[in-house]
């Protein structure tokens, strides 16, 4: 007998304040922090001696509900578009550089 979810489906239950902090944390968003043009030039550095290396890299992205992380080696980098492909485990993704947050080495 297969009910998949539904067993559970009636126990899930929020307290009045669990949710009142639910719904206010989903008001806040996150805001990025603006990079100036010396932190530019940094990553610029950074990302430019890993792709000679081939190091993996930890790269910080900007998401409305917050920052998420990706690790990955860099692949393909287009400016011009404003893309820059990360290669993990998982496949490349592709980064745009608008919404780049923070790139540093991974310590091993």
């Amino acid at each position: 007998m297969d009910r998949g979810n539904k067993l559970w489906e009636g126990h899930r239950m929020f307290l009045p304040e669990h949710a009142a902090l639910y719904r206010e944390r989903k008001r806040e968003r996150y805001t990025p922090p603006v990079l100036d043009e010396q932190r530019w030039e940094e990553i610029d550095r950074l990302v430019s001696e890993a792709m000679r290396e081939g190091w993996t890299l930890c790269w910080t992205v900007f998401h409305p509900d917050g920052p998420y992380v990706v690790q990955g080696r860099v692949g393909r980098i287009r400016p011009e578009q404003g893309w820059i492909e990360v290669c993990g485990a998982d496949g490349g993704i592709r980064v745009p550089l608008n919404r780049l947050v923070d790139v540093r080495p991974v310590e091993e």
